[in-house]
């Protein structure tokens, strides 16, 4: 078991979910690109294939920030900033902090499962999308492609805070509560909430998969394992 540097701000600025791209951009403009950590692109606009240790979330519908580990360091770039007016979008705002807390958070391997909500998680690439709708009438199948997924998305965050795992991983997902389709870059994405369980202690609020700097895949701690349900809804949202 080992600890990870974990930092959460949280302004008392309210924004939409459409609005965190436009709130990430202007973090960037603010800390004035001094630290790659905050964008995960390359001088040459190049993207960094990398798991985000800077993320930036809703948390009660307040803009928030999210630094693990290095980025825990960097988040000085922003606080260095003279003026903590940004623009976002077409309108300026005044950024407050209403809550900061810094921690550190366990992570390891747990002798007994561990249960935990995956909230907006895009869990399919454009290959293994085609093949989870190809296999609609067998929920067998479509769950071990998303357990495959999860595998990968998990094994990512570890490797991006340096977590060496000891021990093959396989998480179980319970249930998904809902499917949606979601906007991302000008997309609609397929995203899931689920439950799951696996072996493992995973920092509350930290993000898995695609999107996971902009608010998606979002992990939540359960206490209990709720009651296995399966939907096959899909929900549309703006």
């Amino acid at each position: 078991m080992s600890k990870i540097r974990y930092l959460k701000i949280r302004f008392d600025n309210t924004l939409t979910p459409r609005e965190l791209p436009l709130f990430r951009a202007a973090i960037i403009e603010a800390t004035g690109r001094q630290s790659s950590l905050f964008h995960n692109h390359t001088e040459e606009g190049g993207c960094m294939y990398r798991y985000p240790l800077i993320q930036y979330k809703l948390d009660g519908g307040k803009a928030c920030i999210l630094c693990l580990e290095s980025g825990a360091d960097d988040i000085h770039h922003l606080f260095h900033h003279k003026t903590w007016t940004v623009r976002i979008g077409r309108r300026e705002e005044t950024l407050k902090i209403d809550h900061l807390s810094l921690d550190y958070a366990e992570t390891g391997h747990s002798d007994t499962e561990r249960y935990y909500r995956l909230l907006r998680w895009q869990g399919l690439n454009q290959n293994n999308h085609r093949l989870f709708e190809a296999l609609e009438h067998n929920e067998t199948a479509q769950l071990e492609i998303l357990q495959d997924a999860l595998t990968g998305h998990l094994l990512a965050f570890a490797e991006g805070i340096n977590w060496r795992l000891t021990e093959r991983i396989r998480p179980r997902i319970i249930a998904i509560d809902k499917m949606n389709t979601l906007p991302y870059k000008g997309q609609r994405r397929l995203t899931f909430d689920l439950q799951l369980a696996v072996p493992l202690l995973i920092p509350d609020f930290i993000g898995l998969g695609k999107g996971s700097a902009l608010g998606f895949g979002v992990i939540r701690k359960n206490r209990e394992r709720l009651p296995q349900k399966i939907s096959v809804s899909v929900e549309e949202q703006e």
